[in-house]
């Protein structure tokens, strides 16, 4: 499958059936093999569109500074080049962050929009997990001054760490019809996800019994179901 020069860096992209686009955005730290599933089963409907974002998987890091607003410009970008007027959006985790900033920024991109255990502000995690992220970004920052190999350690924990930043105004531009799904038991606050639901328009709101962040690979058959559903309704 292809590379594609993208400004200053190159992506890495696969496209998977006919019909329909859905773009699949992986979260921190992963590539597209995490929605090896999906793409099976996605793939007999809709033309499945995964990539490796920007310093991960085989996608290069480029210059750019490493946020999500650069992040989405890159998918935009590559939906330009592949003539791809609009497309379904599934991001998880911070593919979910990026999916939202390329909503707000690019609106006429998104046709619908799965929201899968994203954030809008880093309290959106459970404490202890930002606790957890917070160290592992002082300890990361600490070490890059003096070993180059740690700051793509840091680059990582600064996205969990530090953003994304959202409002509810921001979220209110959100105009695709939205999906916000997550696990009974994901590491984002139960109540953080129900409020972003409320703050995008007229979006749904469903949580996968007896799973947590990784939901998609616990119930992929509840999780196959629940966004084939909503992709499906008028």
């Amino acid at each position: 499958m292809p590379h594609i020069n993208l400004d200053d860096f190159m992506m890495y992209y696969e496209i998977h059936g006919e019909g329909t686009p859905l773009v699949l955005l992986h979260g921190n730290g992963e590539d597209h093999h995490y929605f090896e599933r999906q793409i099976i089963k996605f793939q007999t409907q809709y033309k499945v569109i995964v990539i490796d974002t920007r310093g991960h998987g085989k996608s290069t890091r480029g210059e750019k500074p490493y946020h999500f607003e650069t992040f989405a410009h890159d998918v935009y970008q590559l939906l330009e080049a592949l003539s791809i007027s609009s497309a379904h959006i599934l991001g998880f985790s911070d593919g979910g962050n990026i999916a939202m900033y390329l909503a707000i920024q690019y609106p006429q991109k998104v046709k619908k929009l799965i929201l899968n255990g994203a954030n809008m502000e880093p309290k959106g995690l459970k404490s202890y997990v930002l606790k957890m992220i917070q160290v592992q970004y002082k300890m990361s920052s600490f070490l890059a001054i003096m070993y180059k190999k740690m700051i793509k350690t840091k680059e990582r924990f600064s996205l969990m760490a530090l953003y994304p930043n959202l409002t509810k105004e921001d979220l209110q531009k959100i105009k695709s019809p939205t999906l916000v799904l997550v696990g009974e038991h994901d590491m984002i606050k139960r109540q953080h996800s129900q409020y972003m639901a409320q703050c995008i328009p007229d979006a749904k709101w469903v949580q996968i019994k007896g799973a947590n962040h990784f939901v998609s690979k616990q119930r992929a058959s509840a999780f196959h179901e629940e966004v084939l559903t909503f992709l499906s309704e008028e």
